[in-house]
């Protein structure tokens, strides 16, 4: 399943989209010099990282599906929507 996700960076103005992102993670170093960041995985296996600090996510609603899918792969029982 796929879905995009809208970014903003602190010192932009207008909201950028990444599309067709299968996953996402974020990765927070314990190393001081390096920033947290937000990886994306695209459908064709390349990614998009960005870094978390200053930066606007908002995530379309593909994500929720996906993460559902992915529990219910990982659990061999269904999900309940969360209405």
């Amino acid at each position: 399943m796929k879905y995009f996700v809208r970014y903003k960076l602190k010192s932009q103005w207008f909201w950028r989209t990444i599309k067709n992102v299968t996953g996402d993670a974020s990765f927070i170093s314990g190393d001081k010099d390096h920033l947290p960041y937000r990886v994306f995985f695209l459908e064709d296996h390349s990614r998009v990282e960005l870094p978390m600090e200053g930066t606007q996510f908002k995530f379309g609603p593909g994500r929720h599906f996906t993460i559902l899918k992915n529990m219910e792969k990982e659990s061999g029982q269904r999900m309940a929507l969360g209405e």
